[in-house]
Protein backbone atom coordinates (compact mmCIF):
# COMPACT_ATOMS: atom_id res chain seq x y z
CA UNK A 1 0.00 0.00 0.00
CA UNK A 2 2.79 2.41 0.92
CA UNK A 3 4.55 1.59 -2.34
CA UNK A 4 1.38 2.41 -4.30
CA UNK A 5 0.97 5.77 -2.55
CA UNK A 6 4.62 6.62 -3.14
CA UNK A 7 4.28 5.73 -6.82
CA UNK A 8 1.22 8.00 -7.18
CA UNK A 9 3.05 10.89 -5.51
CA UNK A 10 5.99 10.47 -7.89
CA UNK A 11 3.68 10.35 -10.92
CA UNK A 12 1.87 13.53 -9.83
CA UNK A 13 5.19 15.29 -9.21
CA UNK A 14 6.39 14.28 -12.68
CA UNK A 15 3.18 15.61 -14.27
CA UNK A 16 3.65 18.98 -12.54
CA UNK A 17 7.23 19.19 -13.83
CA UNK A 18 6.02 18.37 -17.35
CA UNK A 19 3.37 21.11 -17.11
CA UNK A 20 6.00 23.69 -16.19
CA UNK A 21 7.33 24.05 -19.75
CA UNK A 22 9.90 26.77 -20.25
CA UNK A 23 10.66 28.09 -23.72
CA UNK A 24 13.35 30.16 -25.41
CA UNK A 25 14.34 30.87 -29.01
CA UNK A 26 16.06 27.47 -28.98
CA UNK A 27 12.61 25.84 -28.53
CA UNK A 28 11.93 26.56 -32.21
CA UNK A 29 14.48 24.50 -34.09
CA UNK A 30 13.81 22.65 -37.32
CA UNK A 31 10.98 22.56 -39.82
CA UNK A 32 7.21 22.69 -39.45
CA UNK A 33 4.45 22.43 -42.05
CA UNK A 34 2.25 25.54 -42.04
CA UNK A 35 -1.43 25.79 -42.93
CA UNK A 36 -3.40 28.98 -42.47
CA UNK A 37 -6.65 30.57 -43.57
CA UNK A 38 -7.49 34.27 -43.78
CA UNK A 39 -10.79 36.06 -43.98
CA UNK A 40 -11.01 39.71 -45.01
CA UNK A 41 -11.95 42.31 -42.44
CA UNK A 42 -14.43 45.06 -43.32
CA UNK A 43 -11.53 47.26 -44.47
CA UNK A 44 -10.13 44.33 -46.47
CA UNK A 45 -13.42 43.85 -48.27
CA UNK A 46 -13.52 47.57 -49.03
CA UNK A 47 -10.05 47.27 -50.59
CA UNK A 48 -11.20 44.36 -52.76
CA UNK A 49 -9.56 41.68 -50.64
CA UNK A 50 -10.94 38.21 -50.27
CA UNK A 51 -10.14 34.99 -48.47
CA UNK A 52 -6.65 33.47 -48.48
CA UNK A 53 -5.35 29.96 -47.92
CA UNK A 54 -1.67 29.19 -47.27
CA UNK A 55 0.47 26.08 -47.07
CA UNK A 56 4.17 26.28 -46.53
CA UNK A 57 7.27 25.19 -44.74
CA UNK A 58 8.83 27.20 -41.90
CA UNK A 59 12.43 26.49 -40.93
CA UNK A 60 13.61 27.81 -37.55
CA UNK A 61 17.31 28.03 -36.62
CA UNK A 62 16.93 28.09 -32.81
CA UNK A 63 18.57 31.54 -32.69
CA UNK A 64 15.67 33.83 -33.63
CA UNK A 65 15.75 33.54 -37.43
CA UNK A 66 13.52 31.63 -39.83
CA UNK A 67 12.70 31.05 -43.48
CA UNK A 68 9.18 30.54 -44.73
CA UNK A 69 8.31 29.06 -48.11
CA UNK A 70 4.72 29.98 -48.94
CA UNK A 71 2.20 28.66 -51.46
CA UNK A 72 -0.83 30.94 -51.24
CA UNK A 73 -4.19 31.32 -52.94
CA UNK A 74 -5.21 34.93 -52.33
CA UNK A 75 -8.77 35.57 -53.46
CA UNK A 76 -8.24 33.19 -56.38
CA UNK A 77 -4.73 34.33 -57.33
CA UNK A 78 -1.84 31.89 -56.77
CA UNK A 79 1.36 33.24 -55.23
CA UNK A 80 4.60 31.46 -54.29
CA UNK A 81 7.25 33.22 -52.23
CA UNK A 82 10.16 32.52 -49.94
CA UNK A 83 10.72 34.98 -47.11
CA UNK A 84 13.05 35.33 -44.14
CA UNK A 85 12.30 36.85 -40.78
CA UNK A 86 12.95 36.89 -37.07
CA UNK A 87 11.17 35.45 -34.05
CA UNK A 88 11.29 35.67 -30.28
CA UNK A 89 10.04 33.18 -27.72
CA UNK A 90 9.14 34.06 -24.14
CA UNK A 91 9.72 31.66 -21.27
CA UNK A 92 5.94 30.97 -21.08
CA UNK A 93 6.04 29.65 -24.70
CA UNK A 94 4.26 32.67 -26.19
CA UNK A 95 6.15 34.54 -28.86
CA UNK A 96 6.01 36.43 -32.12
CA UNK A 97 7.54 36.43 -35.57
CA UNK A 98 7.90 39.10 -38.24
CA UNK A 99 8.73 38.91 -41.94
CA UNK A 100 8.46 41.07 -45.03
CA UNK A 101 6.52 39.36 -47.80
CA UNK A 102 8.60 39.56 -50.98
CA UNK A 103 5.52 39.44 -53.21
CA UNK A 104 3.64 42.33 -51.53
CA UNK A 105 6.34 44.26 -49.66
CA UNK A 106 4.18 44.17 -46.52
CA UNK A 107 5.73 43.39 -43.15
CA UNK A 108 3.49 41.20 -41.02
CA UNK A 109 3.84 40.40 -37.33
CA UNK A 110 2.23 37.28 -35.92
CA UNK A 111 1.79 36.21 -32.30
CA UNK A 112 2.39 32.54 -31.61
CA UNK A 113 1.97 29.92 -28.93
CA UNK A 114 4.02 26.71 -28.81
CA UNK A 115 2.14 23.65 -27.55
CA UNK A 116 3.32 21.87 -24.37
CA UNK A 117 4.58 19.00 -26.55
CA UNK A 118 6.69 21.46 -28.56
CA UNK A 119 5.32 19.90 -31.75
CA UNK A 120 2.62 22.41 -32.71
CA UNK A 121 2.93 26.15 -33.20
CA UNK A 122 -0.29 28.16 -33.51
CA UNK A 123 -0.22 31.70 -34.79
CA UNK A 124 -2.44 34.69 -35.50
CA UNK A 125 -1.74 37.83 -37.55
CA UNK A 126 -1.46 40.83 -35.23
CA UNK A 127 -0.37 43.69 -37.48
CA UNK A 128 0.71 44.74 -40.94
CA UNK A 129 3.26 47.56 -41.01
CA UNK A 130 1.81 50.87 -42.16
CA UNK A 131 -1.82 49.91 -41.63
CA UNK A 132 -3.98 51.00 -38.72
CA UNK A 133 -6.15 47.90 -39.20
CA UNK A 134 -5.11 44.67 -40.88
CA UNK A 135 -7.14 43.80 -43.96
CA UNK A 136 -7.51 40.18 -42.92
CA UNK A 137 -7.90 37.93 -39.92
CA UNK A 138 -5.42 35.07 -40.21
CA UNK A 139 -4.96 32.02 -38.04
CA UNK A 140 -2.49 29.22 -38.73
CA UNK A 141 -1.01 25.99 -37.44
CA UNK A 142 2.54 24.78 -38.02
CA UNK A 143 3.28 21.16 -37.11
CA UNK A 144 6.80 19.86 -36.52
CA UNK A 145 7.87 16.32 -37.44
CA UNK A 146 5.01 15.86 -39.87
Amino acid sequence: MLTTILALVLILATLRIADAQTCSNASLMGECVLTSVSEPTTSGLAAGGGPEAVVGLMTFDGNGNFTIRIHKNANGQSVRTTNTGTYTMQSNCDGSYTFTNTSTGETDTHDLVLSPSGQVLRDILMSTQGRAVTERVTVGVCKFDE
